[in-house]
């Protein structure tokens, strides 16, 4: 009876330590703006990779506007804990496809803030084992979203509208 009971209880103890990161395979995203985007204003976009399991329990549930009043605090306190890209597109009829390098597959979370000026979460989980994920952005929100795990959607964009482009960003 006693031999049932340490098993039990190592078989507890193990179960507590199995790794709770999950995989993630984004290559890249696409980001679509329109020319009355946020009120015609530019909106920072930050995608984070959260690789400390506390940590992405606080991120997650933030919203847009309580992630980029603490982003400094937290990019101080966990910046070996966490991952980010910024993006910061033009309120134009564009669309820019951008390959997230450095991506890490294992982690336990990761999520998207879009600084819109309205009052909504503004916040997008990126769900696992997605490649590539088109972003439509709209006037006061997130318009569409599409995930597709085979290839990229993108356009070909003309060599003087790629330099012209660069010099706005």
């Amino acid at each position: 009876m006693k031999n049932i009971i340490k098993v039990c209880l190592f078989t507890l103890f193990l179960s507590g330590c199995t790794n709770k990161e999950k995989k993630y395979n984004l290559e890249t995203i696409t980001l679509t703006s329109k020319k009355n985007m946020n009120h015609n204003s530019v909106i920072r976009i930050d995608l984070i990779q959260v690789f400390h399991e506390d940590l992405w329990k606080k991120i997650s549930n933030m919203d847009a506007k309580e992630y980029f009043t603490s982003k400094s605090d937290l990019n101080i306190e966990h910046h070996a804990q966490m991952r980010t890209w910024a993006f910061e597109p033009l309120p134009q009829n564009k669309i820019r496809s951008f390959a997230i390098n450095c991506w890490h597959q294992s982690c336990f979370g990761a999520i998207m803030f879009f600084s819109y000026a309205s009052k909504n979460k503004h916040m997008l989980i990126i769900p696992q084992r997605e490649k590539h994920i088109s972003i439509r952005l709209g006037d006061n929100d997130v318009e569409s979203i599409i995930y597709n795990t085979s290839k990229p959607y993108t356009k070909i964009i003309s060599a003087e509208m790629e330099k012209t482009h660069e010099q706005q960003i």
